[in-house]
């Protein structure tokens, strides 16, 4: 089966080179707010919100700030982007995070439709 181009994943070992590389793109800083849950299946999206800290390592200010910068980039390019991190120490390949991307963009359908315009950014620690 072939992986839709549109997901990142970062598994534990390369969290920390990952956050720069999201900081980076997004203009996000990626530090150290509430819920657990590892999926699949995962937890129905909620309405207007792009970042989920499942994995509670998110401050309240890098969730607002990343809320922000993904609406601004949402708003100017139709793009669409959901962060969300867990804790799944058995995702413990790079195989098995890119199955938990994938599971969310499909569940979630994150992308429009005949654009392959969207973009999952999975923290799996």
């Amino acid at each position: 089966m072939a992986r839709p181009g549109w997901i990142a994943v970062l598994g534990a070992a390369g969290a920390a080179a990952g956050a720069a590389t999201v900081a980076a793109a997004l203009i996000l800083a990626l530090l150290p707010a509430p819920a657990r849950s590892a999926g699949p299946p995962f937890p129905p999206p909620v309405t207007g919100q792009r970042v989920y800290d499942t994995a509670e390592v998110l401050s309240a200010q890098t969730i607002a700030n990343a809320e922000a910068t993904i609406r601004t980039i949402e708003e100017r390019t139709g793009v669409q982007i959901v962060v969300y991190t867990q804790v799944k120490p058995e995702s413990d390949t790079p195989e098995l995070a890119q199955a938990d991307a994938d599971a969310l963009g499909t569940q979630w359908g994150v992308g429009r439709r005949g654009f392959d315009d969207g973009l999952v950014i999975l923290f799996d620690l």
